[in-house]
């Protein structure tokens, strides 16, 4: 019984972490305009690394049972946000320039 709420708990939590960040994102480049972003770039970042955590870890406790298609879903975009944080983040600290 234990066992089943734990991966019910991953997938949930991968499940929201996916809507989660699509929403983030979406909020994001409907709401900002060229001249006045809506969240900066550094929050964005780190909001965006904070939910790709969230989702390796998701992906990885998935990929021990059986649905692999969700597990490689989780990393893929996991790996995704990621690198898409990690830039937001660069750009936010004045590291690389805004395009």
């Amino acid at each position: 019984m234990a066992e089943l709420e734990t991966d019910s708990l991953h997938f949930s939590v991968g499940i929201l972490g996916i809507s989660g960040g699509s929403l983030l994102l979406l909020v994001n480049n409907y709401g900002s305009s060229p001249e006045k972003e809506l969240i900066p770039h550094t929050a964005l970042g780190v909001l965006l690394l904070i939910i790709a955590a969230l989702l390796a870890y998701s992906g990885v406790r998935r990929s021990l049972s059986q649905s692999q298609l969700f597990s490689s879903v989780c990393l893929t975009v996991s790996a995704l946000w990621g690198g898409s944080g990690l830039v937001y983040l660069l750009v936010g600290e004045g590291v690389l320039g805004a395009t």
